[in-house]
């Protein structure tokens, strides 16, 4: 979805593979909610001309080493807006 607005928009911005799932709690109910809001809403039109990602196997989320690499180069200097679970976030403070 991030990749889809972002080429919509003419927006140069990389998108990484994050972690699959929550450290402490099960993600059925992150997706349950997330899936509920866009129906209570009807928001289901801003998915109708996005193709469903291709499922790949043996790849690693690099989205944590990537976040990492970047505020480390550029202290003060970036902004994260998290809207979901925030466990890139946080193994990204733990390894770095």
């Amino acid at each position: 979805v991030a990749k889809d607005l972002f080429k919509r928009l003419n927006l140069n911005i990389p998108v990484y593979l994050g972690a699959n799932e929550a450290l402490k709690e099960p993600s059925k109910a992150w997706r349950q909610r997330l899936d509920e809001s866009v129906k209570n809403f009807k928001l289901e039109y801003l998915w109708e001309n996005i193709k469903s990602p291709e499922i790949l196997e043996n790849i690693n989320p690099d989205a944590i080493f990537k976040m990492g690499e970047l505020v480390s180069k550029n202290p003060k200097e970036i902004s994260i807006c998290a809207i979901g679970p925030l466990t890139n976030i946080a193994m990204t403070m733990k390894i770095f």
